[in-house]
């Protein structure tokens, strides 16, 4: 074997298993988006999947069954996030919110970043459920603030 032969073995084997853990990034992160819009009964065109940059910010907009797209940032977590357009159906007035949200796996569980690092295990529904508590409480928290410097879009409808 030749050394080139030798890197591209070790490169391509670092590069499956790096596919393997965005993969399983994926799904969870399939599972927590559509599993937290079950959650709070969000109506399907209230809510869809974005797609961030490396900066986190919302570049694109993905409506209906979509395979979530993912950004890894440098501490090895992948981010995704999810858009949810609040709205009452007696008032005119909206709020329009983006969620984000990384994960990284270690050898058992999984480590779900937001406001602080929570360890879940993925296929525990007591544990989903306790997050979905958890960014359901932290939001009722944020959105029930004064909105003087808005981090979300509000406005009307006609």
């Amino acid at each position: 074997m030749t050394k080139y032969e030798e890197l591209a073995s070790i490169a391509c084997r670092q590069s499956k298993e790096a596919f393997i853990h965005r993969d399983e990034c994926r799904n969870l992160a399939s599972k927590i988006g559509y599993g937290y819009k079950a959650y709070l009964e969000i109506p399907e065109e209230h809510f869809n999947f974005v797609k961030l940059d490396a900066g986190l910010n919302v570049i694109e907009s993905k409506c209906g069954n979509y395979i979530v797209e993912m950004t890894q940032d440098f501490e090895g977590f992948w981010w995704f996030g999810f858009h949810i357009h609040y709205q009452d159906s007696k008032e005119r007035t909206f709020l329009d919110q983006v969620i984000k949200i990384g994960l990284k796996k270690s050898k058992t569980k999984f480590t779900v970043r937001m406001d602080n690092d929570e360890c879940i295990d993925p296929v525990s529904d007591e544990e989903l459920e306790k997050l979905f508590q958890s960014i359901y409480e932290s939001d009722k928290r944020s959105l029930s603030q004064k909105i003087n410097q808005p981090k979300y879009k509000i406005g009307f409808t006609e």
